[in-house]
């Protein structure tokens, strides 16, 4: 028995809500990075995931799905793909060491992105390519045959 979906409406609200929230905690960050003084004791909660803008089309063949990842090289994504979605997960690790004369700084980062697209139609995951080139990553799914509707006339009695 396959697994419903929920209502294209239905995730399109959280990731409203989502990029709400992350915009919140850009103002945030924004605000006290303008003051030149450290707030230790003032941290806002960690944000471990951002969401990626993706466009998802379809033609009479495949369903083709490109995300934009800039920032990330093609070792730092993972892709998986299933009959009704697409997961799409970009990890970034990045440190910077700088020494002067007088000064030494060092600092780390890390940055990760993750998201699952639904799909408008059934796919067929083993078939599923994948490029990505200049920031965008693109992955194009064979449709799945329709499946055939089983049809019986029945007798009124």
């Amino acid at each position: 028995m396959r697994r419903r979906r929920p209502p294209l409406w239905f995730e399109e609200t959280f990731d409203r809500i989502r990029r709400f929230e992350n915009e919140i905690f850009r103002v945030f960050d924004d605000f006290w990075r303008s003051f030149d003084i450290s707030f230790p004791e003032i941290r806002l909660p960690p944000q471990p995931f951002r969401s990626i803008a993706v466009d998802v089309a379809e033609t009479k063949d495949e369903v083709i799905v490109r995300a934009d990842l800039p920032g990330f090289s093609k070792d730092e994504i993972k892709v998986k793909a299933t009959e009704e979605a697409v997961h799409i997960e970009a990890m970034k690790k990045e440190e910077t060491k700088e020494e002067g004369e007088s000064y030494f700084r060092q600092e780390r980062r890390l940055g990760a992105v993750k998201r699952v697209i639904p799909l408008p139609v059934p796919v067929i995951p083993e078939k599923a390519k994948a490029k990505f080139e200049n920031g965008v990553l693109e992955i194009r799914l064979p449709k799945a045959e329709p499946e055939e509707t089983k049809e019986k006339e029945i007798e009124i009695e």
